[in-house]
């Protein structure tokens, strides 16, 4: 690569990558939901005994016996806490957006947005119109305007996609 389109990659403001970066912070919200809303430590504790669980319960040696079980029961508890640090990654960015929105003016709205829109029945497939019905009645219940809620939700993202290192 050359120099001109390094620079041209690092320095460009990607504006055309919100609809991504959208997408993935309402799935990471959604999935924050659907896990019971826990924090990042009861969660990545729940991860480490899950993962030293199916450590011990795929234990594979050389030559089909075991040569050294804990060692192989290590590595495979490290590989799956390897495979699952994203998903902790997503939990622990939701916590620290909603600790940031809860300190900001309206947090305690913004909060009851993000109940009402994207909290609400998480592990449903979202069809069309679902977010738009979401806002109409979270609008109703807060009160606020639409528009208002829209622009809260968009800010919840914002300071997640900033939180979690994602480009926006």
């Amino acid at each position: 690569m050359d120099y001109e389109r390094i620079t041209e990659l690092f320095f460009d403001d990607f504006s055309g990558n919100e609809d991504n970066t959208r997408r993935y912070a309402t799935a990471a919200f959604r999935f924050y939901a659907m896990c019971g809303k826990p924090l990042y430590s009861e969660a990545a504790e729940l991860v480490r005994a899950a993962a030293a669980a199916r450590g011990r319960d795929c234990l594979t040696g050389i030559r089909g016996g075991i040569a050294k079980p804990v060692e192989q029961e290590l590595i495979n508890a490290e590989r799956l806490m390897a495979e699952k640090a994203p998903m902790l990654d997503d939990i622990r960015a939701v916590e620290e957006t909603l600790r940031i929105l809860c300190n900001k003016k309206c947090g305690y709205d913004i909060l009851k947005a993000l109940e009402y829109v994207y909290f609400a029945h998480p592990g449903e497939k979202q069809g069309k119109g679902d977010v738009a019905a979401r806002v109409a009645q979270a609008s109703i219940q807060i009160p606020a305007s639409e528009r208002q809620i829209y622009y809260w939700l968009r800010e919840a993202r914002t300071i997640f996609c900033r939180v979690r290192g994602l480009r926006n």
